[in-house]
Formats: C-alpha cells, sequence, structure tokens
C-alpha cells in the first residue's frame, strides 16, 4: 500500500484535517488490506482505496481517489502523520 504523497495531502487539505481526527478511530479488519473507520469499511485493492462512504462514492476522482476515512488509515503512521500535520500547518495553519 503506497501512502499519498504530501502534496496530494495539501491538494485535498480540508479532508485530510477531517481525517487527522479520525486515525485513532481505525479498526483492522484483515491487515494491510481492510479497515473500519467510524462503521465506514475501507478496502485497498492494489491499486488504491476504496470506501463505502458517500463523499468517496461521489469525489474520490476529484480527490485522488481518498475521503476522509481512507486518509485516516495512512494517518496511523506516526512518521506520515507528523510529516503531514507540519504540512499543513504551513498552509492552513492548523
Amino acid at each position: 500500500m503506497q501512502l499519498p504523497s504530501l502534496d496530494t495531502i495539501l491538494d485535498v487539505a480540508p479532508i485530510a484535517i477531517r481525517a487527522l481526527g479520525l486515525w485513532q478511530k481505525v479498526v483492522t479488519i484483515e491487515p494491510g488490506r481492510v479497515w473500519s473507520v467510524n462503521s465506514h469499511i475501507v478496502r485497498w485493492d492494489g491499486a488504491g482505496f476504496v470506501c463505502d462512504c458517500t463523499n468517496w462514492e461521489l469525489h474520490h476522482t476529484e480527490q485522488h481517489g481518498l475521503c476522509k476515512h481512507a486518509l485516516a488509515v495512512c494517518l496511523r503512521s506516526e512518521a506520515y502523520r507528523i510529516q503531514a500535520e507540519q504540512e499543513l500547518e504551513e498552509v492552513v495553519h492548523v
């Protein structure tokens, strides 16, 4: 599973900010493949994330295949989360 680039995080800054509040609510169902985030199921299909939320269904193309639930899964990595927070702070003053 490849994490989104920091440029991608900045492109979806409003979603990324909401995801920062969700990463602790991620529950692994199948390691490396399936997670639950606030009752939404996020799957890694080998090419990207697929989420069952309405936002992902309607807007995943313009959001680089992401939604706040998928980003929450990525943000479980402490090193990645710290980098994302630093980048977001510089742009949107989180």
